[in-house]
């Protein structure tokens, strides 16, 4: 047994329990050697990998490449260059450029120039002529940046030579970061780039400049602010002093609103003033960003003058300005900013990003009419509003205001227990208009007459009729609709229109909503009749889905169980349990699943748990894992019940139940690390680990081993640093089998 020899005396040496599997006769765990002797990065193990790159198997010349990019030594130049020119692999190639690139090899510059502008079919090996273009291409890329990586002075012409062959790949971003690496004639280069006639090109030699020298800007900071791109001024920004005299003059006369916001955000942070004038700028982004920056600090003192314009950006402005102010406005005007912010939440005429903005800046004004408002939202037609009005209703359950907090909680379990399923029916829909045609059209003329249909439904003439048949095809007859035969509207079907005194605002028309079905107002829309009854003839009223899931009454009892899952309240315990219990099954499986969410805010009810043990027990895996979850929670009730789950069929249900029961006998435990699941194992080590005990640590360890389950075995190393050397003395046994071999040392390469 592998148990018996995991606790060593001594420690072996992990480099040289890998390498004496290097030399295996299995070219899978040569693979898997060199994979792992990457990962330990030990250059003690060059020599070794260097004969590996003489393997028979292209697959472990590859890994041992692999592993040399780390370990690789500058007197193994020469045997990098040779793989380089004479293995055919491609990915040995790229490695071996890496490798060369990490020794800051200098030799092979020459060989990495001819590479960037050439295959060079007669003196480097590729491994098939069909697919030797795209080979190359990749090994062009590696050449190009390890050119850099080298600092090779002579290659900048041949860099630039590759950059402008018209048949060849885009390079610019390559090459231009391999000059940026380059001192001296490299960063000239790039800078004589910055006078180029395209705006793109001097962009991406910018960008290269600033990611690798940006000093060698600052003396041509004032060239570069003036360039003719918008997109160069704006990175040229990063160059600048906060106190250049160039970052007000950017900002008041810079014509493209990009750099303007660039200045805000680059140096609003330093200079409040900076911030302050931009609010006055012409551009909404360019305020929106200043508002950012100067509201985005707890102790900024907002003027009179400051809120009265956040107000009124908020009414009047575009999406990305009138949102920034709705955020920031509860803030600016206190509670008086409430009637503005409903009116907002409520015109769906607005954009969603301001409703949304809206809704959230509500959560911070507990009064009744907000949570009217709200819930009002609750039952809007489109699904991030009401995601949005319930979880501000979620932060007003938690507040101080106990009056409002219960209104809130209220609304949440309304929403979670089907109350507002009417609502489906009762929404704002838009009235599709149908006008009555003063002249028929060609193609009424042809639907309202008989006519013949091919098989593909293509409308046939009589020519083509009488071909078809006659060569023996099936035709489809059929009569278009006529308007006498247009079936009468049910007497008895509700209008979408009803005959009311409409308020003359939203704020109005929510103020006066009953809580009575009967009572609902719905508002008018454009083209709608006066009156309730729909006219026959002319225009005709019809339902159209307007946006959200086809069921939304459930997405809505779905989405409110999420929100309000850390949400205090024993009536909010009640409804969870109704929901866990209804037939529903998707309502079942989110019920459960907040009552693990809310176990892991709140203390769970006693009452909860005849639910949650009967949930073990419930037909859906997803429910018997998510009741695993919560009763672990309850511990130690339940435990009796949780034993009946350590069989189950699915694999979640398992591994919840191993983390649940604490009183398991220690065999038990083990056996179930011979699981099929990884899920379920890792529940098992998990323990093991937490015990912190060295002897079922190393049961542990024996038992993925012999199973070879990598994963769980490196998922260890990565926690345990015992685990680790428990692993590396497994490995240096002797006569191991094949399994336990290739299982170690994965998992050391994963690890």
């Amino acid at each position: 047994m592998i148990a018996e020899n995991l606790l060593p005396k001594v420690s072996p040496e992990p480099v040289d329990v890998v390498l004496h599997r290097l030399k295996s006769e299995d070219e899978v765990v040569r693979c898997a050697a060199a994979r792992a002797l990457a990962a330990l990065g030990d250059k003690s193990a060059a020599p070794d990998l260097v004969e590996a790159l003489l393997d028979e198997d292209p697959d472990v010349r590859t890994d041992a490449m692999f592993a040399l990019v780390r370990c690789a030594r500058p007197e193994d130049a020469d045997a990098l260059r040779r793989s380089l020119l004479g293995d055919p692999v491609k990915e040995v190639k790229i490695l071996a450029i890496e490798a060369l690139a990490q020794v800051q090899d200098a030799a092979c510059a020459p060989l990495l120039m001819a590479l960037a502008k050439d295959r060079c079919s007669h003196d480097v090996a590729w491994e098939d002529e069909a697919g030797m273009w795209d080979d190359w291409l990749d090994v062009q890329l590696a050449a190009i940046c390890a050119l850099g990586d080298i600092a090779a002075q002579e290659a900048v012409e041949e860099l630039l030579l590759a950059r402008e062959d018209e048949m060849g790949q885009e390079l610019d971003d390559v090459v231009f970061a391999a000059l940026a690496k380059i001192p001296e004639s490299g960063i000239t280069t790039l800078l004589g780039l910055l006078h180029d006639s395209s705006a793109r090109v001097r962009e991406q030699a910018l960008v290269a400049l600033t990611k690798a020298n940006r000093e060698v800007l600052l003396p041509r900071v004032e060239f570069l602010i003036q360039d003719a791109s918008p997109e160069v001024r704006r990175l040229a920004l990063g160059c600048l002093d906060a106190e250049s005299p160039w970052v007000e003059r950017l900002l008041r006369e810079d014509p493209s609103h990009l750099v303007r916001c660039g200045v805000v955000e680059t140096f609003a942070g330093e200079r409040q003033d900076i911030a302050l004038a931009a609010l006055e700028d012409r551009n909404e982004e360019v305020r929106a960003a200043a508002l950012e920056a100067l509201l985005a600090k707890p102790d900024f003192e907002i003027s009179e003058d400051l809120a009265a314009n956040i107000q009124a950006w908020m009414l009047s402005s575009g999406p990305v300005l009138a949102a920034c102010c709705a955020q920031y406005v509860p803030r600016a005007c206190g509670a008086a900013s409430h009637a503005p912010l409903c009116e907002i939440a409520c015109d769906a005429e607005r954009a969603l990003e301001v409703r949304i903005a809206a809704l959230r800046a509500l959560k911070g004004l507990p009064l009744d009419a907000v949570v009217t408002v709200l819930k009002t939202c609750v039952s809007d037609n489109t699904r991030q509003i009401r995601a949005s009005a319930l979880t501000s209703l979620a932060a007003l359950s938690k507040g101080t205001d106990d009056a409002i907090a219960q209104s809130a909680r209220r609304v949440l379990v309304g929403a979670i227990s089907g109350e507002f399923a009417a609502d489906e029916i009762r929404q704002p829909v838009r009235a599709v208009e149908e006008e009555a045609p003063l002249e028929a059209s060609k193609v009424e003329e042809v639907a309202s007459q008989r006519i013949t249909l091919s098989q593909d439904g293509d409308i046939l003439s009589d020519d083509d009729v009488r071909a078809r048949l006659a060569r023996g095809e099936e035709v489809e007859k059929t009569e278009g609709a006529r308007d006498d035969e247009t079936p009468e509207r049910d007497q008895g079907e509700e209008s979408n229109v009803i005959d009311v005194d409409f308020p003359k605002s939203t704020l109005a028309a929510i103020q006066t909503i009953s809580t009575d079905t009967e009572d609902r107002i719905v508002s008018p829309r454009s083209g709608d009749a006066p009156n309730g009854s729909p006219r026959k003839g002319g225009k005709q009223k019809r339902r159209v889905a307007v946006d959200g899931p086809d069921n939304f009454a459930m997405d809505l009892r779905l989405v409110a169980m999420r929100v309000a899952a850390d949400c205090r309240g024993e009536d909010l315990e009640q409804v969870l349990c109704q929901a866990a219990e209804a037939e529903e099954l998707p309502l079942r499986i989110a019920a459960f699943g907040t009552l693990v969410q809310r176990s892991e805010a709140l203390a769970l009810s006693e009452n909860l748990l005849p639910v949650l043990i009967k949930g073990l027990g419930d037909e859906s895996p997803l429910i018997r894992g998510y009741a695993a979850q919560a009763v672990a929670k309850s511990a130690p009730h339940g435990e009796k019940e949780l034993e009946a789950l350590l069989d189950d069929p699915d694999v979640v249900v398992r591994a919840a139940a191993l983390r649940a029961i604490t009183s398991l006998p220690t065999e038990r435990i083990l056996a179930a690390l011979r699981d099929e699941s990884s899920f379920v194992r890792q529940a098992v080590l998990d323990r093991a680990l937490a015990s912190e005990s060295p002897e079922n640590l190393a049961q542990s360890i024996a038992i993925l081993l012999e199973e070879g389950f990598s994963s769980n075995l490196a998922e260890a190393c990565r926690q345990s640093s015992e685990a680790k050397k428990l692993l590396f003395t497994a490995l240096g046994t002797e006569n191991l089998a094949r399994k336990p071999i290739l299982a170690g040392l994965e998992a050391i390469a994963s690890a």
